[in-house]
This record gives structure tokens, C-alpha cells and sequence, in this order.
């Protein structure tokens, strides 16, 4: 009988400790089902033309990706937008709003 593999995606991010250095360091590794790891090495660099199409170098499962995300949270790091494109404006439009209209009602 064999046994399926699963495989785990583990993603580790810290601040680099290099004094007056604001860079993070991402590290990648997969847990083989024999115990063993493999880690992720520097994405090499190649020149394209604006034609020639760039393949993706890293493609992400949904769970993969939100390990990424986890781990760059536990590292301090926070998205610049949250929610769906404009929500966050238009909570920001609303609230200014409601403080008009309480401010007016208080003092109106």
C-alpha cells in the first residue's frame, strides 16, 4: 500500500540584522515526506525584451500563499490596503461623514 506524500510549504521571514538595513529576508522551505527539506536558493536575473513574455518564477497554492502573508505579518509587516479596491475610501468617506453630522448636531 502506498501512502499519499504531503508535502509542507513552510515560509520564514525576518528583518535582516544589518544595522541601518531596511530589508527582510524570505526563506522557503518544503518538508519531504522522508524527513529531509529542501530550501529555496536566489531567483537568478535575466535580461527580456518588452515582447518576450516573464513566466511567473514562483507560483503559489491558495494555502502557500496565506502562510506568505502570515509570515510577513509575524515579521511586523502589514498590507498598505486592506479590504477590496476603494472599501477602505469609502469607510474612511463615511465615517468623515458621520462626524460632520454629529458635529453639526452638537454644535449647530
Amino acid at each position: 500500500m502506498t501512502l499519499p506524500i504531503k508535502l509542507a510549504t513552510r515560509f520564514y521571514v525576518a528583518r535582516d540584522p544589518a544595522l541601518f538595513r531596511n530589508v527582510y529576508n524570505l526563506h522557503i522551505a518544503v518538508a519531504n515526506a522522508d524527513g529531509s527539506y529542501c530550501v529555496a536558493e536566489p531567483p537568478t536575473m535575466r535580461r527580456v525584451t518588452e515582447e518576450e513574455a516573464a513566466p511567473p518564477f514562483m507560483a503559489l497554492t491558495v494555502t502557500e500563499a496565506q502562510a506568505l502573508l502570515d509570515a510577513l505579518c509575524e515579521a511586523g509587516l502589514r498590507p498598505t490596503q486592506l479590504g477590496s479596491s476603494g472599501e477602505l475610501g469609502a469607510l474612511r468617506a463615511h465615517l468623515e461623514d458621520m462626524r460632520t453630522l454629529v458635529f453639526r448636531s452638537n454644535h449647530g
